[in-house]
């Protein structure tokens, strides 16, 4: 069961990368189509002072090798903008309360003054830890670069609307190429390339389905839906007895859904006092993202 859940941690992972960038990396009187309404309200969640979602859902039916599971997370976030020449002046809050093979916990994450600040909730108790952002401006505004250079328009493979419901097809095997591409520009020293983009065709997916509420140019809700087959022998990774390069397979069919965003309210984050929040154990530096 620890190797399912180390895989399904690292798809979880990418999977909500991809579905952040595709959020937030399109670019900004005829009628406009649904791929014009949805990059015209990207570009006003790019452009927001602060944004905020509510009442956030995610489920992944699970069928790990025959073992069939369900994962159900509630998702809360607000995000205020930097209002100094610093971008890294931002604040934000995330909360995210999951419940996957009998197991539940809640983590609130709060940023703030280049810091983060985690609170995390399981049956074994609560632990609140204080780290470093570990991002420069430098590495943000490279991150910002690629996102603008990841243009939507080249991944979209169907596009419809109806009234203010809009829906996009996304070719996620295009993105991720295309991903790959940037890569090799990139390459540092002691990154195994090869085994990335292995690793990354080993999560199989293909389409992504977003559906979204737009009014006035501006999201009133998005959703989320795409399948994920996993090879094991393509992650490099293990079966449950422990033999390296198994083949099992994990399938997913994942569904992410904000039924509710809320641009420029003006609402502030409230923060809780952060004394009691202890420094985390000092780690290796690790880089996340292999195209920085």
């Amino acid at each position: 069961m620890k190797i399912y859940k180390k895989r399904f941690n690292l798809a979880l992972l990418i999977v909500l990368t991809v579905s952040v960038a595709l959020a937030f990396s399109a670019c900004g009187k005829k009628e406009k189509s649904a791929l014009e309404i949805f990059k015209a309200a990207s570009k006003n969640v790019q452009n927001a002072k602060d944004a905020k979602i509510e009442n956030g859902k995610m489920t992944a039916a699970l069928d790990l090798s025959g073992q069939k599971m369900e994962l159900n997370a509630d998702i809360n976030g607000q995000f205020i903008k930097s209002t100094t020449d610093n971008p890294l002046d931002f604040q934000g809050f995330m909360e995210v309360s999951m419940n996957f093979a009998g197991n539940s916990n809640k983590t609130k994450a709060y940023m703030k003054d280049g810091n983060v600040y985690q609170e995390s909730t399981t049956a074994a108790g609560t632990t609140k830890t204080k780290s470093p952002i570990g991002i420069t401006q430098e590495a943000l505004k490279q991150l910002t670069k690629d996102g603008n250079d990841m243009k939507i328009d080249d991944f979209v493979k169907e596009n419809s609307k109806d009234g203010d419901n809009i829906k996009l097809t996304i070719d996620a095997n295009k993105y991720i190429e295309k991903a790959m591409e940037k890569f090799d520009s990139k390459q540092k020293a002691g990154v195994d390339k090869a085994k990335i983009e292995k690793q990354l065709k080993g999560f199989g997916i293909k389409d992504v389905l977003i559906e979204a509420k737009v009014k006035d140019e501006k999201f009133q809700s998005i959703k989320y839906t795409f399948e994920v087959n996993i090879d094991g022998g393509a992650l490099g990774g293990g079966t449950a007895g422990g033999a390296k390069g198994g083949n099992n397979k994990i399938g997913m069919k994942i569904t992410i859904d904000f039924p509710k965003i809320t641009l420029d309210s003006g609402e502030q984050i409230q923060f809780p006092d952060f004394k009691d929040f202890k420094s985390a154990p000092a780690n290796p530096a690790k880089k996340t993202n292999p195209l920085l």
